[in-house]
């Protein structure tokens, strides 16, 4: 199982129903709307002079043409947003929950502690 990152420009006024297309998405665990004002987060169409908030959405997958089937077929087809961004993870890491000491994603033990992590 793999998961990616998609970081959805929203148009102006668009967040909360794009928030709906996702919950009802398969695939699709945690949805973020960011609150700071950096450039990342505000999308500026200079055509229309208006920002738009970003929305990230957690997607898990056990394969890529999942990952099509959501973004290109269901996400892109929307009128609601301006573009997307996907960044497919490909390793993740985690704080053990006893050492604390850093480990890769899918561990059930610790190396350094040998602890159980789950």
């Amino acid at each position: 199982m793999a998961f990616a990152f998609l970081i959805i420009a929203s148009k102006v006024g668009k967040d909360k129903e794009i928030i709906r297309l996702l919950e009802n998405m398969e695939g699709v665990k945690e949805i973020y709307i960011p609150t700071t004002t950096s450039p990342l987060v505000f999308d500026i169409d200079v055509e229309k002079k208006s920002i738009g908030n970003e929305i990230i959405a957690k997607i898990e997958i056990s394969n890529p043409k999942e990952l099509d089937e959501i973004i290109i077929k269901r996400v892109r087809k929307s009128n609601l947003i301006n573009h997307t961004y996907t960044m497919i993870i490909e390793k993740a890491y985690f704080k053990c929950k006893f050492c604390r000491k850093i480990i890769q994603q899918g561990n059930v033990f610790c190396p350094n502690c040998k602890k159980a992590q789950k």
